[in-house]
Parts: structure tokens; sequence; C-alpha cells
């Protein structure tokens, strides 16, 4: 049994929270860092006919250095542009990636109060994460969910990659978008973590100007990333091998 070691209690807070891939313009995507570890009561289930509801966190998103978003989704404050874009994507995407009969955004603060827990991984420093009390089935204003997505740190940016060649004049640089948060998935029938995990997602191009296929790669990436490893897979998602490298 996975052992939830817990320490300060933080309350509730409120936060809420198929791609074009290969074009013509030129777009990579790859990805790296994090692991979803899958706790010992699920390594070998198979679990579906089940709805998950995203824990408040997109509010909360920590956006660095995004350029010119509105090229990409129109007029508008680029972080709302952005966060928007989030809302709308992150649900369609673990629809895509998962066995969940419905994903959707929390409509309110959960019920629970949220304290600071370690959970243990192998061959790596535990993750601490704020969760619910061991037993315990949290709720929102549309009822207890069977499964709940926790998210913290949940962050997106724009970084510049170079790779050098045999001199000066081989230098080359894409934009490089990318998507992290540490996860935990919470069995809110049993009241425990299925599976945890910190999970980043990259999609590049080598564009000067990020495209809307890279935004839907990283996004795309980030919820595979997410439950490919975990007992949500979705039987298909083997054709979407990729996205897990």
């Amino acid at each position: 049994m996975t052992t939830l070691r817990s320490g300060k209690m933080l309350a509730c807070h409120r936060a809420v929270p198929a791609c074009a891939v290969a074009c013509a313009l030129a777009l990579c995507a790859m990805g790296c860092g994090g692991k979803m570890t899958v706790a010992p009561p699920y390594r070998n289930a198979a679990i579906d006919s089940a709805a998950l509801v995203i824990a408040p966190c997109i509010d909360d998103i920590t956006l660095r250095h995004l350029g010119s978003v509105r090229r990409v989704f129109g007029e508008g404050a680029a972080s709302d542009l952005t966060r928007n874009y989030v809302r709308a994507r992150l649900p369609e995407t673990i629809a895509e990636a998962a066995t969940f009969t419905g994903v959707v955004l929390a409509d309110s603060a959960c019920n629970a109060p949220l304290k600071e827990t370690s959970l243990p991984r192998e061959n790596l420093p535990d993750l601490t994460m704020h969760l619910p009390d061991s037993g315990t089935t949290v709720s929102f204003s549309s009822g207890p969910p069977a499964f709940v997505l926790f998210l913290e740190d949940l962050t997106l940016g724009l970084h510049d990659v170079y790779h050098h060649g045999g001199g000066v004049a081989q230098r080359t640089m894409h934009r490089q978008l990318r998507l992290s948060a540490r996860a935990a998935v919470w069995d809110n029938r049993a009241g425990r973590a299925v599976a945890y995990g910190h999970v980043e997602a990259r999609a590049s191009s080598s564009l000067t100007e990020l495209t809307r296929a890279t935004w839907d790669t990283v996004t795309q990436r980030f919820a595979h990333k997410l439950f490919g490893p975990t007992p949500f897979r979705h039987p298909d998602a083997g054709r979407f091998h990729w996205l897990l490298n």
C-alpha cells in the first residue's frame, strides 16, 4: 500500500482552473522530463467507465515569455487568451488519451482541505503534493466525481533552443513550448492516489513564431504523458507512442 505522509494543511484553494503535427510548417514535436508513478494497488488494473474532474488549477498557471500569442488566438490579453486555450484544450486531450467517460474542469473549489503530502517514488525523490487526507471523498458543486486530477505548479513557457554546428554560421535556433506540472490522480471512491509524478511536455517549431499546431501538440503530449503509463491509458493510445518519447 502506498504510504501517504501528511504534514502541513492547506485550505482547498480556488484556482481553476487529434492535432495537426505534420504539415508544411516544418513542425517537429519532442518531449522529455517527467514520469508518472502508479501506486501498487493499481499497477495491474485497467480502469474505464468513470468520469474525471480536473481540480482548480488553470487560474494559477504560470506563463513565461509566450511571445505573440495573438497571432495564433486573435485579439485580447495574452494571459487571457492562453488560459482560455488551456481551459478548452486540456479536457479534450485528456479525453483522447484516457478511458474516462467524461473530462471536465471543476465548477468550484473542492469541499475538503488539502494537506502537504509526500508520495514515494522508486529511485526518485518523494513527490510533494497538496492532497486530501487518505480515505477522503472530495466533492465539487456538481457532486463527487469518481476521479480527480490535481495539478500543481502548472507552467507554460516559451524557450529559445540553440543548436551549434561546426561554426558560428551553422548555429540554428528554434522555439520550444513547454508545459509542465506536478500531478496526482485521486481515486475518489477509495480515497487515495492512483498515480502521481512530475510531467513535462515539449513541442518545437523551426519557425520564429509558434503555430497553432505547436500549441496543440504540447497539450496533446502532456495528456499522453500524464495518462499513458497509468490504468487509464486508452487502448488506442499505442498509435500515439511518439508522444511518450
